[in-house]
């Protein structure tokens, strides 16, 4: 089994780095990622005096930044962060199980990706330990409560996972509830463009 991996400031940094840049991104550029090296836990104590920045002020950059550009790229294919609100990022982290050892570290997860998606002006929505049926009523109400103000969403999966092959819908990826599993497509589908329409057309980032 392979050691679970956690983000430090370094990871922290280059991620807030990145998402500033966000207001203004083209669809079509999402898929280019970088590969990050392995990381290891860390606390982010004076993660705001470290990279100088606040949630107010990365509030302001978002918006600032989109509405000077808003003329430019009017019929360009960028995403526009000019709304009221940057929207939810939604936790799913699991550290407790029936049927699977624990996860004792989960808690930085939560702690780092708290503090970071707060530093970014979004509204966090936590899911912790929850069971097969809650996690998903729980999801269906958060997707209810997304309005049409809100830029985008951000879901971050912390949990054990598999990926196992079906006899009728080929490999399917799942993660691990508190008394089950999930399947990770029934939790992206929950969002989709057919299901949320205020989000359609928006960005909608899941880190698993």
């Amino acid at each position: 089994m392979q050691p679970e991996s956690h983000f430090d400031d370094s990871s922290i940094k280059n991620l807030i780095e990145r998402m500033k840049g966000a207001c203004m991104v083209k669809p079509e550029s999402i898929s280019e990622t970088t590969k990050d090296s392995s990381m290891t836990s860390t606390s982010l104590g004076g993660t705001y005096s470290l990279y100088g920045l606040s949630p107010r002020k990365v509030e302001h950059t978002f918006h600032d930044n989109a509405t000077q550009s808003s003329s430019a790229t009017e019929n360009s294919s960028c995403y526009q962060f000019t709304r009221n609100k940057m929207g939810y990022a939604i936790f799913i982290i699991n550290s407790e199980f029936q049927y699977e050892k624990d996860r004792q570290y989960a808690v930085k997860d939560r702690e780092n990706m708290t503090e970071l998606f707060q530093l970014l002006g979004f509204a966090i929505k936590l899911l912790e330990n929850k069971s097969k049926k809650e996690l998903l009523e729980e999801l269906e109400d958060i997707r209810n409560e997304i309005g049409i103000d809100h830029d985008c969403m951000a879901c971050i999966i912390s949990s054990h996972g598999l990926e196992k092959d079906t006899e009728s819908n080929g490999r399917q990826h799942e993660i691990s509830t508190k008394d089950s599993t999930v399947l990770t497509k029934d939790i992206l589908n929950n969002f989709a463009d057919d299901k949320c329409e205020n989000l359609k057309g928006k960005p909608k980032m899941f880190f698993i």
